[in-house]
């Protein structure tokens, strides 16, 4: 049996046999492990929600930053609000600064 074994935190998701061996590619019966594909996108939405949350001091009034750094963290805040419109396992990527 093959398991299709997502990765949240890196974006990504690989092929494995019961032993731990990976795989290019699927042969035979799969399962999603240890999440579903469903699952695995929520986790991927919180796992951005919380680098929004931590984040979030940058756009106070009072923030200690130039007007170039804090477009820079609006931008950056912005791609992380956008990056789940056309999300692609092992395609998309944590946007950065």
């Amino acid at each position: 049996m093959m398991f299709k074994i997502y990765v949240p935190d890196e974006l990504t998701y690989f092929y494995a046999d019961e032993y731990g061996t990976r795989y290019d590619a699927p042969s035979g019966d799969v399962v999603e492990a240890p999440y579903s594909e469903d699952e695995a996108v929520q986790i991927v939405r919180q796992l951005r929600t919380d680098r929004l949350y931590q984040c979030d001091w940058t756009q106070l009034p009072d923030a200690p930053l130039t007007d170039a750094e804090r477009a820079q963290w609006q931008a950056y805040r912005q791609a992380l609000r956008d990056m789940m419109d056309n999300f692609q396992w092992s395609v998309t990527t944590w946007p950065t600064l």
